[in-house]
C-alpha cells in the first residue's frame, strides 16, 4: 500500500478466510484504480479504524454490519449509514438469517451499494465506482 496523497482511502474490512482472494485480486485491483486500500480481517479492528480516520469508502462484510446478526457482530453499519460510501458484501449466513430483509438494513442508496457471495472483483468494482460517481 502507498501513502501517497493523490490517492483515495479504502477501507477493506472483510474476513481472513477470504485472504488469498483479497490480497491477490482486490487490492491490487484497487491500487490500480487509484485507491489505497487498508485491509483489516477483524470487526473490532475495523471498527477501530473507522472511528479514526475518514475513507472515500468503505467494503464491509455483511456479518460485520450487523449489530443484531449474533454475538459476534459489531453493528459497524451504524458507524457509517449516511456518512461513507459502502459496499457490503452479503454472506450466506446474513442471507439465511434475512432472507431480502438485508435490503432494509444494510441498503441505503445512493451511499451504499452491496455484492453477494461468491462475488468477482469485475462486479465489486462497477458496485464501488457507481456508488462513488465515478
Amino acid at each position: 500500500m502507498t501513502n501517497d496523497d493523490s490517492r483515495r482511502p479504502i477501507l477493506v474490512a472483510l474476513p481472513q478466510a477470504w485472504d488469498d482472494d483479497i490480497q491477490n485480486k482486490l487490492l491490487p485491483e484497487l491500487e490500480q484504480n487509484g485507491f489505497d486500500p487498508i485491509y483489516t480481517p477483524s470487526p473490532d479492528e475495523a471498527a477501530a479504524i473507522i472511528k479514526s480516520q475518514p475513507f472515500e469508502a468503505v467494503i464491509l462484510y455483511s456479518d460485520w454490519a450487523l449489530s443484531n446478526l449474533d454475538e459476534t457482530s459489531v453493528g459497524l453499519i451504524k458507524l457509517l449509514k449516511g456518512k461513507t460510501p459502502t459496499i457490503t458484501v452479503i454472506s450466506p449466513k446474513t442471507f439465511r438469517k434475512l432472507h431480502n430483509r438485508f435490503f432494509d438494513e444494510l441498503y441505503f442508496p445512493p451511499m451504499h451499494e452491496y455484492v453477494t457471495t461468491p462475488f468477482g472483483v469485475e462486479e465489486l468494482m462497477l458496485r464501488l465506482k457507481k456508488t462513488l460517481g465515478d
